[in-house]
């Protein structure tokens, strides 16, 4: 008797144990979608506003010596996002002039 109750009572806490986990789990994905819905009410807000948020400047500095003596050049540049953003596009590579030729050689 006491080794079917031992063993039962390790499937109950194993089931407890699993659906604490499958909570923690949903909690931090309602977590997450909260947060991406606040950043994109946030970037909406700021697009109806014609706000540019990501206007930023680039300052360089640069050690140099002139008459003998180290001085410090500070250059700033203004750095302004296009309009519609970002444009990020991937890289796409040609494949080798070979296997081109090879190809082409398969087709005639």
């Amino acid at each position: 008797m006491t080794l079917s109750h031992s063993h039962s009572h390790r499937k109950d806490e194993r089931s407890i144990r699993a659906e604490i986990k499958a909570l923690e789990a949903e909690k931090e994905a309602l977590k997450a979608d909260r947060r991406a819905n606040r950043e994109l009410r946030r970037a909406e807000r700021l697009r109806r506003s014609g706000a540019r948020h990501s206007d930023s400047q680039l300052v360089l500095y640069e050690d140099e010596i002139h008459d003998g003596r180290d001085v410090t050049i500070v250059r700033r540049e203004r750095i302004v996002e296009p309009e519609g953003g970002v444009r990020i596009e991937k890289d796409r590579k040609a494949p080798p002039p070979k296997l081109v030729r090879a190809m082409l050689a398969t087709l005639t």
